[in-house]
């Protein structure tokens, strides 16, 4: 769901990507020792309940969990996915620390979770051509560490979803990008040479 918004911006995405999350804490969170089980409460009755933090051909539910709610708090500025993200990585991090290739995608939270918080959003109308220009140039961007959001000034909700959003308007009727860096944001910027050095630095 967060790679379905980044590539379309419908708010639809972040919805559905809040409530699996929000489903996935209720019924797979092990309060007590940190980490996801690997079934949920809902589920059959088993003598254990296992967590799986190594990564094979496909990343375990702990990795994903881990990367997936950084980003989440980031774009929604929800402390309590920080809580849980940062809870994911003391829960195994001696396991990273005794085989770090055996945790490849759980490496990735690590990263996000040491690297300063960078925020890209881009504001103006859906149709303008500039704002196209300025959301193609940052989506052909290698920017592990960002979260990229928009508001559209044809959706007037967009900051219920998106706190981070408040504020963030136009200059001018232009379209306008705000790069924010460990939640410090540089002046808005209206031209599109002048969002990619910011995003180059």
């Amino acid at each position: 769901m967060l790679e379905l918004y980044e590539a379309t911006f419908n708010q639809k995405y972040i919805a559905l990507g809040l409530e699996l999350t929000d489903d996935m804490i209720e019924l797979f969170h092990d309060r007590e020792r940190g980490g996801f089980f690997f079934y949920g409460s809902d589920g059959e009755s088993l003598i254990a309940r296992p967590k799986e933090a190594y990564d094979g051909a496909i990343p375990s539910g702990n990795s994903v969990a881990a990367v997936n709610l950084l980003r989440l708090a980031r774009l929604t500025g929800n402390e309590n996915y920080q809580k849980l993200a940062n809870n994911q990585l003391e829960t195994f991090a001696k396991d990273l620390e005794h085989y770090p290739p055996g945790y490849s995608y759980f490496l990735m939270a690590a990263y996000l979770g040491q690297e300063p918080a960078i925020e890209i959003i881009l504001t103006g109308s859906k149709e303008d051509v500039l704002l196209k220009g300025m959301l193609k140039g940052v989506q052909g961007k290698f920017l592990p560490n960002a979260v990229i959001m928009t508001r559209f000034s044809e959706d007037s909700q967009a900051h219920k979803l998106l706190p981070p959003l408040v504020g963030k308007e136009t200059v001018a009727g232009k379209p306008t990008a705000y790069v924010c860096k460990d939640f410090a944001c540089q002046a808005p910027v209206t031209n599109l040479r002048r969002l990619e050095e910011l995003i180059s630095d």
